[in-house]
């Protein structure tokens, strides 16, 4: 096994929020998940409310992600629950960016962004739909216009199945994380 080093690794942890991504790769397959945690101090009534909002469009796409959906209904929606909530969900590569695929390859077409931006696996309707069997990380930037937030990413592996997803990496919890 290879390890990996990190840029923080010779510094101290500062108080607040840790961020931690975690990749591997195993027998060639990879996997992208990310959690964090509050050390030494609380979270504000704001960063509490920006991570319910993150945690919010993990379920959304649970609920929604299933075969035969279009990808860009998902997007849609997961855009507007962010809206709704004062935030704005950034664009990556053209397209708000919700997810990307896993496979032999981090970031494996389809992605999670809208059918207009991946042509190379649209379907003859334009568009790109869930299968049974396509794995996705879920991975968003969400940000609050003139405020600097913590970014929280709730990162799990799923596989779409016959009916709906499955969470690779559920044994993670998604809940919002405090030792102080």
């Amino acid at each position: 096994m290879k390890l990996m080093s990190c840029d923080a690794v010779d510094r101290p942890i500062r108080k607040g929020w840790v961020h931690l991504d975690l990749g591997a790769k195993y027998k060639r397959y990879t996997s992208d998940i990310n959690r964090g945690i509050f050390l030494g101090r609380r979270p504000t009534a704001e960063e509490e409310r920006f991570y319910a909002c993150r945690l919010g469009v993990s379920e959304l796409m649970d609920r929604m992600i299933k075969p035969g959906v279009c990808i860009d209904d998902v997007v849609k929606a997961a855009a507007e629950y962010v809206r709704d909530r004062g935030y704005v969900l950034l664009d990556i590569g053209g397209s708000p960016f919700i997810g990307h695929g896993i496979g032999l390859e981090p970031y494996q077409r389809p992605n999670i962004v809208l059918s207009v931006v991946q042509p190379e696996v649209q379907d003859p309707d334009g568009k790109v739909r869930f299968e049974a069997g396509m794995m996705f990380s879920y991975e968003m930037s969400i940000e609050k216009p003139g405020m600097v937030l913590p970014f929280f990413n709730i990162e799990d592996n799923v596989v779409v199945s016959e009916t709906g997803v499955e969470n690779m990496s559920g044994s993670l919890s998604r809940e919002l994380r405090v030792k102080v």
